[in-house]
């Protein structure tokens, strides 16, 4: 399929500053020890990046001198470098390739390397048939009506998950959506932006009602409720004694 240049707009180029660890026996050449431990962060999320490496370049070894710590093998060798990194956002649209269909599943790849998971809410809409999915009403439009293995899709993404320093994106089709983009990802934002906004609304509640709490004049009404139930008790206490000393006198 041919390469949607949207995709592109979740690569960015990232100077960084960052320590590598190499192993004595690198010592001899640390330009190649560097190398190494730099092509070992390649196709995996670095946290210190919010992405995932997909090259880099401009490497510069920062001090001779290297850094030993007790108890600690490897040797610190402070380097920085330019790293091209994927990060796709919550909420944006990205083309993935069908390469797994089960019955109430899709899996793909989206730039041919890393794995989306579509299933679920994902999936509203569509009902699987014959090794693969059909949508239910079919698009009077020319949208696409039929997903299978090999099939090009929109997926929209939902969740990122980064567990173990590895990429898995969760998705729904966006086909469910109107078949423009332009028209899908401001759906799509508008649907983020409405959950953010009720999770900022939740917190401001929160917020208000500790401040309201926490105001003199609550405090104040508080203490005077307070004073008043204890007021009331101590009357309370003060009548019953008196009621017991009168039946003792009439006894």
């Amino acid at each position: 399929p041919e390469k949607d240049p949207e995709d592109d707009a979740f690569f960015k180029l990232v100077s960084c500053r960052m320590p590598v660890f190499l192993h004595p026996s690198r010592l001899g050449n640390v330009k190649l020890g560097v190398q190494e431990q730099l092509n070992a962060m390649l196709l995996t999320y670095a946290p210190t990046l919010k992405g995932v490496v997909t090259g880099y370049t401009g490497v510069k070894i920062l001090s001779a001198k290297g850094k030993i710590f007790h108890g600690f093998r490897h040797i610190e060798i402070p380097v920085s470098a330019d790293f091209l990194v994927y990060a796709p956002r919550v909420g944006s649209i990205v083309n993935a390739t069908i390469n797994k269909v089960s019955v109430d599943f899709l899996g793909g790849l989206t730039q041919g390397v890393f794995n989306i998971s579509i299933s679920g809410e994902g999936l509203k809409g569509w009902k699987y048939s014959s090794g693969g999915f059909s949508r239910e009403n079919k698009s009077k439009n020319g949208g696409l009506n039929r997903i299978e293995l090999g099939t090009a899709i929109d997926v929209i993404v939902k969740d990122v998950n980064t567990e173990d320093n590895n990429l898995f994106i969760m998705g729904q089709l966006a086909s469910n959506l109107p078949k423009s983009k332009k028209s899908i990802a401001k759906a799509a934002e508008t649907t983020t932006k409405r959950e953010a906004k009720k999770e900022v609304g939740s917190a401001k509640k929160k917020t208000k009602k500790k401040d309201r709490d926490k105001s003199p004049v609550v405090k104040r009404e508080k203490n005077q409720v307070k004073k008043s139930k204890r007021k009331g008790i101590d009357e309370g206490e003060s009548s019953a004694k008196k009621k017991k000393k009168k039946k003792r006198k009439t006894k």
